[in-house]
This record gives C-alpha cells, sequence and structure tokens, in this order.
C-alpha cells in the first residue's frame, strides 16, 4: 500500500468517526487529525464543514473550526462557512471564528467585500468586532477595508468595537487624510482615554507634521467638555506629531511625566 493510500485510508476512517461517532471525545481527536492530515482532500473539509454546523457541542465546534483553518486556505465552503459563525455562534465561537478566517482569506477579495457588506447590515457588535479583527489582517492598504473601518468609527454606538476599529485600522493604514481624519473625529468623540490614546498612538506614527491633523486635534483641547486627564494626553500625543518647534518637544517631554502608563500604549 503507497503512502497516499494509507492517508486516504486514515481520512476514509476519520470522517467516518465525525459522521457516526456519538462520543465527543472520539470526534474531537478525529476533527484535529483531519486538520493535519486532510490538505487537499475536499472529503475532510466537507466532514470538518458539516460538524462546525451541526455539532451542539462548542469546544468540538471549535476544534472543527480550527481544523479548517489549517485545510480550507482560500475554499469557498471554508470561507462562507466561517462567516456564517460570526453571525450565528456565541462569542467564543465568534472569536475562534475570526481567528481562523482571517488565517484562509490574506488578501481574499471577495470575502473581503462579504465582510465589509456584513458591518453594515448587521448591527450585532461582537460580529462588528470579529470583522474589525479579521479585515485588519486581511485588508493591508485595502480600500474596503479601511472604509468599512472608518465607517464603525463613525457609526458603531459601541464603544469597544470603536476601539477595535481604530486598533485594526492601525495594522493597515496607508496614512491617507480619510484615516487621520477618522483618527482625529475618535479622539474628539472617544468616551475613555484608552480608546482615545489607541486612536492618538496611530495619528503619532501616520500624521507627524500634518498640518490639518495638527490643528483640528488642537481645537479639540478646547472643548469644555474635555477633563484633564484626556487634555494631558492629548497635549503629549500632539507634542510629538508636532515636531515642528522646540516648545512643543519641551511641551511632550513635560506632559509625558504626568501621565500614567496606563494611558500609554
Amino acid at each position: 500500500m503507497s503512502k497516499q493510500q494509507d492517508k486516504d485510508n486514515n481520512i476514509a476512517f476519520l470522517v467516518q468517526t465525525l459522521h457516526n461517532s456519538q462520543d465527543n471525545k472520539a470526534i474531537k481527536l478525529a476533527a484535529s487529525d483531519l486538520g493535519n492530515l486532510g490538505a487537499g482532500s475536499l472529503d475532510a473539509i466537507n466532514a470538518l464543514i458539516y460538524l462546525v454546523r451541526t455539532t451542539l457541542d462548542e469546544p468540538t465546534r471549535w476544534v472543527g473550526i480550527q481544523s479548517l483553518g489549517k485545510i480550507g486556505i482560500g475554499n469557498n465552503d471554508v470561507i462562507q462557512t466561517l462567516i456564517e459563525q460570526l453571525t450565528t455562534a456565541r462569542m467564543p465561537t465568534s472569536k475562534v471564528a475570526a481567528q481562523n478566517l482571517a488565517k484562509i482569506t490574506v488578501n481574499h477579495q471577495q470575502t473581503i467585500i462579504n465582510l465589509s457588506n456584513l458591518a453594515r447590515a448587521n448591527y450585532n457588535e461582537v460580529t462588528r468586532q470579529s470583522i474589525a479583527y479579521i479585515l485588519g489582517r486581511i485588508g493591508k492598504n485595502d480600500n474596503d477595508s479601511i472604509n468599512t473601518l472608518i465607517y464603525l468609527i463613525h457609526n458603531s454606538s459601541d464603544e469597544y468595537t470603536r476601539y477595535q476599529s481604530a486598533q485594526n485600522l492601525g495594522r493597515i493604514e496607508n496614512g491617507s487624510q480619510n484615516i487621520i481624519d477618522a483618527l482625529t473625529h475618535l479622539v474628539r468623540t472617544g468616551e475613555n482615554n484608552y480608546t482615545i490614546n489607541t486612536a492618538m498612538t496611530i495619528l503619532e506614527r501616520i500624521a507627524t507634521g500634518n498640518r490639518q491633523a495638527i490643528q483640528d486635534l488642537t481645537d479639540i483641547l478646547q472643548q469644555s467638555y474635555i477633563d484633564d486627564d484626556t487634555r494631558r494626553l492629548i497635549t503629549y500625543r500632539i507634542g510629538k506629531i508636532d515636531t515642528s518647534s522646540p516648545e512643543n518637544i519641551e511641551s511632550s517631554i513635560h506632559e509625558q511625566t504626568t501621565i500614567e502608563g496606563c494611558y500609554l500604549l
């Protein structure tokens, strides 16, 4: 018997186990083994898809998803199955699906389009957070990904979704003015210093010397609703962005001593 025949027989046995066994432990082991043996096997992929869609045991579903993340690169049926999990599964499973979808769809334009449309059509914030995570890993310098993350910054009512969108925008940014404007908007409207500092940290990297960004951020400092801690935080970061005058650099150094380390990334 050849090595290929032996491998095919092993896959067939594991697939049969997924379909027929009632023992979750055996099913999880079979699903895990398919992730190691099943590259290039449509039978293995289809069995894992069936498992992910039908099992009632969530840890078993996680193993199935992780195995699809190993052998399902670029496979449209796998991609669609994992996108389904973003919208139908509980938070832990949604996160596992997001992590594995990001592995198999780098620069996959149709997936980016589908996720961008889903972010606008679905108001579930856990789903939106998962989408932001994925786009930050598969959409570098992609306009659809960038525009979707900007959309979430402007339109989500959930602070963590806005934070995630900014964080992942920082992973794929290209320094364009619309990105800078979106991050400045988040500084203006952020509900806590963690979100604000995330936006400012990215601006420090991509907007150094940008006069419009510096002016907009300076204008924010004049708003009466800004508390002292936030004002110090923004002032410090402006000093990093505006390197045109020694006074700003000196101010930046001074403000750094007044900001607790938890505010700085």
